[in-house]
């Protein structure tokens, strides 16, 4: 990149006197004489200063190379020309050299280098000068404008990251006892609440002592030994206040670079939604419970478990629909415990819940558990629906029921006694509802009980007990 106000890019008084003795020679149009650059001149300039010609071969060989100049690059060109240098600062050089000797004009120039270290861009005045024999010398000041460090340090330092880079700390065996902290940027002083000093004399274990717990340490030993880079979440305790990082590892020669990006507010945004999550998880399995205990509650009688007399008119709703549907039948067998009063008035109320419970178990093994349901309707009362059953299974059905539960023994607080059960049965038709089917079951249920109790009777047909 070049400039045509000079002077405007002179910082130093010796390059702006250099450059006005020059312009006073050359006030005749040619370029001065190489003896303008006396003793006085050298002194204050010689090493940052490069002299150059133009060889046979089309590139400019190096007759003076200034100290300063070598030390900053890393290399003297003395005796060498652009084409000895790397290629993108030797065509640079070259393409300076070249206006410079075309225009036999002053020349600025600011090159931003690649190929060393120290220097990241450079001001340079170049100066063509004649020799004794009329050949073009091309005098160039060499002054650095933006340090390689200090671009690095601006860069690092204006990262959102914070960085450190370290060097393992070696025991005896060649085992890792620490990493030693190189450097450091501004982000992980202000992250740690500390200075650069500060944290450029610690190490790793002494500014994290938990990462031995916390297996921090092993994932960094992990990344120096298989040269691959890992990244995790780290949380840091800082000023008794915890802070989350995402931190990524990565090897560098024996050591690491590590970087720290805090994702605290992150962090805290996905514990609170995890949170949130886990109670609104907990909510709906509070309420799919409580849902279900009132479908309970609604659809199942408490004492014996079996379904109540609202799970059997809804369920006996649907399955007559079905039938229906089908050209099938159901039955409807409806059974009662006789004399329950005196069972309670004789052994308590217990000993009733008992006898409930007994007859509620024979009943509902007595069925078909898919499709068959065995409701509880009253205090001693109790429904069977047997679907895709005719009138004559329901009676023997109902009769082998009545035959199992007279000749079984109720123990209860300490009594022993005996209960029988009078039966009603009625099958549906194409036109029968719960109602219909129910009444006429209760129909025969009432014949049965008239006709001495212990009893199976059809709303057509009575079998007497044996």
């Amino acid at each position: 990149m070049y400039f045509a106000n000079i002077e405007d890019h002179l910082t130093r008084p010796e390059d702006r006197r250099l450059l006005a003795l020059y312009r006073k020679g050359a006030e005749g149009g040619s370029p001065p004489h190489i003896r303008l650059l006396g003793g006085e001149v050298m002194e204050e300039l010689s090493d940052v200063l490069t002299v150059a010609e133009r060889n046979a071969r089309g590139e400019f060989s190096y007759l003076y190379y200034g100290e300063a100049v070598s030390e900053m690059t890393g290399h003297s060109y003395v005796g060498k020309s652009t084409a000895n240098q790397p290629p993108k600062s030797g065509a640079q050089a070259r393409r300076s050299f070249q206006q410079v000797a075309q225009t036999l004009a002053p020349l600025y120039s600011i090159d931003r280098e690649s190929d060393n270290g120290r220097v990241h861009l450079w001001g340079r005045l170049h100066l063509p000068f004649r020799d004794a024999d009329g050949r073009i010398i091309i005098v160039t000041i060499n002054r650095p404008r933006e340090y390689t460090d200090e671009l690095l340090r601006e860069i690092l330092d204006a990262a959102a990251d914070g960085i450190l880079a370290v060097k393992a700390v070696r025991g005896m065996e060649g085992e890792v006892a620490d990493f030693s902290i190189l450097a450091a940027n501004a982000p992980m002083a202000e992250f740690l609440s500390t200075d650069l000093d500060r944290l450029r004399a610690t190490s790793i274990l002494r500014l994290f002592p938990g990462a031995l717990a916390t297996g921090v340490w092993t994932k960094h030993l992990s990344v120096l030994e298989t040269r691959r880079c890992v990244n995790f979440e780290s949380k840091l305790s800082i000023g008794g206040v915890d802070r989350w990082f995402r931190v990524v590892s990565s090897p560098l020669n024996d050591g690491l670079v590590i970087s720290y990006s805090d994702i605290t507010q992150l962090k805290t945004l996905n514990m609170t939604l995890e949170e949130q999550h886990r109670k609104l998880a907990a909510e709906i399995t509070r309420r799919a419970k409580v849902e279900r205990e009132l479908w309970r509650l609604a659809h199942i009688d408490p004492l014996t478990g079996l379904a109540n007399r609202r799970s059997i008119q809804d369920r006996a709703t649907r399955a007559l629909a079905a039938a229906r549907v089908a050209g099938a039948a159901c039955t409807l067998i409806e059974m009662d415990i006789d004399h329950f009063k005196r069972i309670n008035d004789s052994y308590g109320h217990a000993a009733g819940d008992a006898a409930i419970k007994r007859v509620a178990d024979v009943a509902r093994s007595a069925v078909r558990k898919d499709s068959d349901v065995v409701a509880r309707t009253g205090g001693e009362e109790f429904v069977i629906l047997l679907t895709e059953t005719s009138i004559e299974d329901g009676l023997a059905i109902a009769e082998r029921l009545r035959k199992e539960i007279e000749i079984m023994t109720i123990r209860a607080g300490g009594a022993e006694f005996q209960v029988t059960v009078s039966f009603g049965i009625a099958a549906s038709t194409a036109g029968s509802d719960y109602e219909g089917l129910l009444s006429s079951a209760d129909q025969a249920l009432y014949r049965a009980k008239r006709g001495g109790r212990n009893r199976t009777v059809a709303d057509d047909t009575t079998v007497v007990a044996a």
